[in-house]
């Protein structure tokens, strides 16, 4: 397997600054977890109150208890947790802003992913909600590839602000066959 993680984290969308790559190593975790560490594939956040979205609560959701479905094309990543009795279903999108390959790194200036226009994408969206109009970020911690080039490893942590960019904040993170533990539970 092809695994890109926890490399010198680059900044995408704007000027690097040395507080946004420390915060970005130290969020990443680079240097903990390992192979040795049980792959997790899980979605959880956390919203404030007034979200609109999450409704200002926190969950998690795992292939224990969802069934997974992941998709990934020119820079666009999918995926969607969905309860086996149809009692949730949630949904995380992130993209590059022109095609270019997911790797290692931050994304800045992240618009809603279907219409980003040239910007960096993400939206998070279930249980009957979803955002018009986007504003976040998001950290990409792990990239793997099996020996086909097809996506079977991805991290990262995301947040999004609904509306407005003073709208409150939702941050969650993806596993996908991941040895890095969540960092919003």
């Amino acid at each position: 397997m092809k695994s890109t993680a926890c490399t010198t984290p680059m900044l995408y969308g704007g000027a690097m600054k040395a507080l946004s790559l420390v915060a970005t190593l130290l969020v990443a975790g680079c240097g903990g977890g390992g192979d040795d560490q049980p792959l997790r594939t899980t979605i959880s956040f956390r919203g404030a109150t007034g979200d609109y979205i999450s409704q200002g609560q926190s969950a998690k959701f795992s292939d224990v208890d969802s069934t997974v479905s992941t998709t990934y094309s020119a820079g666009y990543f999918r995926a969607s947790f969905i309860a086996p009795d149809l009692s949730h279903s949630w949904s995380i999108d992130l993209a590059s802003p022109n095609g270019e390959p997911l790797v290692p790194g931050t994304y800045v200036d992240a618009w809603r992913a279907a219409f980003r226009n040239g910007h960096n994408g993400v939206d998070f969206y279930g249980d009957g909600r979803g955002c018009n109009e986007v504003f976040g970020s998001f950290i990409v911690l792990e990239v793997g590839y099996d020996s086909t080039g097809r996506l079977n490893r991805f991290a990262a942590d995301f947040d999004q602000r609904c509306e407005t960019v003073t709208s409150p904040q939702l941050r969650g993170s993806v596993r996908i066959n991941s040895t890095i533990s969540p960092t919003y539970q």
